[in-house]
């Protein structure tokens, strides 16, 4: 296992993330896209059937996972596993072609898997950036295995034009590649020609799924609907943080990987192999990050391959490291920091996944045996998932619940809550569920006026029942 690069990143992402298997609900944005990925298996349409503000190619991905896993929660964050495996692999991969030792090649895989695996919004919550971070490291992998490749660079380019699609912030890391797929051309009498073709194969790639995308949904007769959730809505949310409040949100990822961090500063400091080439790539994701205008910790997955490529040069056999760290460089030391992070995860991971009730499955179980049927369910600001946990479909377009009830979410979709809500009411859905405390909308109190409270699970739902008049 340990000899095998990728038996040994699948080894450390599954004992890193074991107990982040379990829980019905780590994240809400999860729990979206694999109710709306069910809605792709029974045949609906995205931006139609069923309405998010993300590029469709992450609810494909679940839709397939879905379907190889038949369903299940805990065999889709064990393929979210294998995923970050693999990208910490393609990273190895794309280390050893640029001429890093295979020492300081593992150690940034293994650096990637442990920034990605110990905190829950910053990786261990499946999420977009998780899964478009495994396509621009095999498009790092190949721009750098095949610097003046014409292949390399037409592949490198479909792979960062799949990420696009998953989220379209992956435009920034397409801008940085290009700019290192022509590092190898500063020097003099290099051949630009070849260099031009390069670019053109790797835009031409990456516009190929983005287009086709497009002219699918033209023909459908959506073409509007495309531009308007592709290009309107994400350009309608304001800012939200202050230069202050950008500082420390920065600040606050650096601390949590406080050693990682300073080995990325001392391979700035020496110029180490990668130093170019992930000092391009961190300032243009540290603009993607800043250009979303919000404090989402998963923002930052997206700058852990550049930070990863670069710190593990530190370990690097020839490396000039300080005299005094030596020591720590000796197996048994190792090892035992390895076994204490790994025993301290599993200890956190526990009390955060295992510990705490599962109120949302609880709420499934309840209603599952009362539902007939013709019934069907609306969870109001209660946990979509329990949609998939009971194979309901979603009574609304809008599956996740902060697109309803966050005024801030209305205003950009131009959503009333009112005529939402009279939509959903005639579904007459038999059962509702909403949180203890109702939001402040009088639409919601008139939409529950028709309903009877009739359990009350964990003071976290409350499920009504539709009165009988």
């Amino acid at each position: 296992m340990f000899k095998n690069p990728f038996l040994l990143f699948l080894g450390t992402a599954i004992l890193l993330r074991i107990f982040s298997f379990f829980p019905t609900v780590i994240n809400h944005d999860e729990s979206t896209y694999i109710v709306i990925a069910d809605g792709l298996l029974r045949g609906q349409t995205y931006w139609l059937d069923s309405i998010d503000i993300k590029p469709v190619g992450i609810f494909l991905i679940y839709a397939a996972l879905l379907k190889i896993g038949a369903g299940s929660i805990f065999m889709l964050r064990f393929f979210t596993a294998i995923w970050v495996a693999g990208t910490a692999y393609f990273l190895y991969r794309a280390k050893m072609a640029m001429g890093s030792d295979d020492r300081a090649a593992r150690a940034s895989g293994m650096m990637y898997l442990f920034m990605c695996s110990l905190f829950t919004f910053y990786g261990v919550s499946p999420n977009t950036e998780l899964y478009y971070a495994l396509f621009n490291a095999v498009a790092l992998w190949l721009i750098l295995a095949f610097p003046r490749g014409v292949l390399g660079a037409l592949v490198a380019g479909l792979c960062l034009g799949a990420g696009f699609m998953i989220k379209y912030t992956v435009a920034f890391d397409a801008l940085a590649l290009g700019l290192i797929l022509g590092l190898p051309y500063l020097s003099p009498g290099a051949n630009y020609g070849r260099l031009l073709g390069q670019w053109i194969l790797l835009v031409a790639g990456f516009l190929v799924l983005p287009l086709t995308t497009f002219f699918t949904y033209r023909i459908w007769g959506l073409e509007e609907e495309f531009l308007h959730y592709t290009f309107g809505v994400g350009g309608a949310y304001p800012a939200e943080l202050s230069l202050g409040n950008r500082a420390l949100f920065l600040l606050d990822f650096l601390l949590r990987f406080l050693p990682i961090a300073l080995c990325f500063g001392w391979g700035l400091v020496k110029k180490t192999k990668p130093w170019l080439i992930a000092s391009i790539w961190v300032v243009l994701v540290l603009v993607a990050i800043n250009v979303q205008g919000k404090p989402f910790g998963h923002y930052f997955i997206q700058m852990m391959l550049p930070f990863a490529l670069l710190a593990g040069e530190f370990f690097a056999r020839d490396a000039p490291r300080p005299g005094w760290i030596a020591p720590w460089f000796q197996f048994k030391y190792g090892a035992t920091v390895l076994a204490v992070l790994f025993l301290l995860n599993l200890f956190l991971q526990k009390k955060d996944y295992l510990d705490k009730p599962d109120h949302a499955r609880e709420t499934a179980n309840y209603l599952r045996p009362r539902l007939l049927p013709d019934d069907r369910i609306y969870m109001g600001n209660y946990h979509q998932i329990v949609y998939h946990l009971v194979q309901q479909e979603s009574p609304t377009p809008y599956v996740h619940r902060s697109l309803i009830w966050e005024k801030r979410h209305r205003q950009v979709l131009k959503i009333s809550l009112t005529k939402e809500l009279e939509r959903i009411q005639k579904i007459n859905p038999r059962f509702v569920v909403f949180q203890p405390e109702l939001p402040d909308e009088p639409a919601a109190k008139a939409f529950l006026y028709r309903y009877r409270e009739i359990k009350k699970i964990r003071d976290k739902a409350v499920v009504y029942e539709r009165r009988p008049w």
